[in-house]
């Protein structure tokens, strides 16, 4: 392949895991649910989002703010994702097990811990 040709595309995830529900997190969510319309022909890319409330309340939240996301408990992240997106602001950072990431199928964790000014 030469410099002038263009990479071939990486292979997307199946599902990717948010750890938060907030503004961070479901803009991931929507983000992920647009992969479709931006990149014709790819998979579709389902978004798991967990926050420190049960599923349902989440869910509820999600309807509105990333309707294609499914709420999901926090410990089911790391056994149903490829990737998992953390999103939760940097003080609470000390509450996440790192363990609790470490999944059989988790290829990347990606840390998008947030500075409250």
């Amino acid at each position: 392949m030469s410099s002038s040709e263009p990479a071939a595309p990486a292979a997307l995830p199946r599902t990717v895991g948010i750890l938060g529900a907030g503004r961070a997190g479901t803009g991931v969510a929507r983000a992920i649910a647009r992969i479709p319309r931006l990149r014709p022909g790819a998979p579709e890319v389902r978004a798991l989002v967990a926050g420190t409330r049960r599923p349902s309340a989440v869910q509820r939240h999600l309807t509105v703010y990333a309707p294609a996301a499914q709420a999901v408990a926090a410990e089911e992240l790391a056994a149903r994702a490829e990737v998992i997106v953390v999103a939760v602001p940097r003080e609470d950072l000390d509450d996440v097990d790192p363990l609790a990431l470490a999944g059989p199928g988790v290829r990347a964790v990606v840390d998008l811990s947030l500075i409250h000014i």
